[in-house]
């Protein structure tokens, strides 16, 4: 099992959805998201776009919550690196937070 290609995934997901716009917002969208990973792409249905725009929500939430675990246990990392958008990203901080900014 690759589970950096699912984390990747999960990661792409979270992103599809910017303050400014939802770019999960059809059918099509979907498929092109999960364009590099046939084995997932399958039949895509209005169901699976619903499921994934849920499971997206969660996530999201999940990282927002260590967004906030982030800021108050390492105000540097925190300070100099995240934005107001959740991501994933590299950091250009080595110390305090190791490398991985959200």
């Amino acid at each position: 099992m690759d589970l950096a290609s699912y984390a990747d995934l999960v990661v792409e997901l979270v992103n599809t959805q910017d303050p400014s716009e939802d770019s999960l917002r059809d059918l099509d969208t979907l498929r092109e998201l999960l364009t590099i990973r046939p084995h997932l792409l399958g039949r895509v249905t209005a169901r699976d776009l619903g499921l994934m725009r849920e499971l997206r929500s969660d996530l999201r939430a999940i990282f927002t919550a260590a967004v906030v675990a982030t800021r108050s246990t390492r105000p540097t990392c925190s300070t100099r690196c995240s934005s107001s958008t959740p991501s994933i990203r590299s950091c250009p901080i080595t110390t305090p937070c190791a490398g991985m900014c959200i």
